[in-house]
C-alpha cells in the first residue's frame, strides 16, 4: 500500500485501500481463471466462496473509491490514533450519541 504521511487527507487513505483492493481483485480474477478447470461438481462450494471473495473485493474497492471522491478535505488520518482500541462506551449507546440499533434513536447515514 502507498505510504501516507501522519495527517494524511482521508481521501488519500481511503483511495490507497481502493487501490489495493482492487489490485486483490486482478490476482483474484486471474487465480480463478487458472484454477477453474480443476474445480469439480463435488468442490463447487469452493469455487463459489472464491467468487464470493472476487467480487466482494471489487465491490470494497468501489465502494472505498467512491468514498475517497467524496470525502471532505479537512478529513485527516491521524496516525498517532490508527490501530488503537476506541475508548469505551456505556452499553447501547451508540459511537455517535444515539441508540444502539436494539433501541432506536441511533444516527444513520445516507446511502447513495
Amino acid at each position: 500500500m502507498a505510504s501516507t504521511s501522519p495527517q494524511a487527507p482521508m481521501s488519500q487513505v481511503l483511495g490507497a485501500c481502493a487501490v489495493e483492493l482492487a489490485d486483490l481483485n486482478r490476482l483474484c480474477v486471474a487465480l480463478q481463471s487458472a484454477l477453474s478447470a480443476g474445480f469439480s461438481p463435488a468442490n463447487l462450494q469452493d469455487a463459489q466462496a472464491f467468487d464470493l471473495v472476487t467480487q466482494s473485493l471489487a465491490a470494497l474497492s468501489q465502494y472505498l473509491g467512491g468514498l475517497a471522491a467524496e470525502a471532505p478535505s479537512s478529513w485527516n488520518s491521524r496516525s498517532d490514533r490508527l490501530g488503537r482500541r476506541p475508548a469505551a462506551r456505556k452499553p447501547g449507546r451508540s459511537p455517535g450519541g444515539g441508540q444502539d440499533n436494539n433501541g432506536g434513536g441511533g444516527r444513520t447515514l445516507p446511502v447513495r
